[in-house]
């Protein structure tokens, strides 16, 4: 692996639809968590978004 990532073209990501989904359910439910002072809101909207992250970092080791 190197610090540089190449340019070309890696086909397509088939967890794109998920992250997707995913951050736009974590940043609702953490604005909404924020705007309506329930605290509990926004660690369950942090766990949704790392749940993106992981699917992110799961997808690029399948393409190596």
């Amino acid at each position: 692996m190197s610090i540089f990532y190449s340019r070309e073209p890696r086909g397509p990501d088939p967890y794109l639809g998920w992250k997707t989904l995913l951050f736009g359910i974590g940043a609702i439910l953490g604005l909404g968590g924020i705007f309506s002072g329930r605290d509990w809101l926004i660690p369950i909207a942090i766990i949704i978004l790392a749940v993106g992250v992981l699917l992110r970092i799961i997808g690029r080791r399948k393409q190596e």
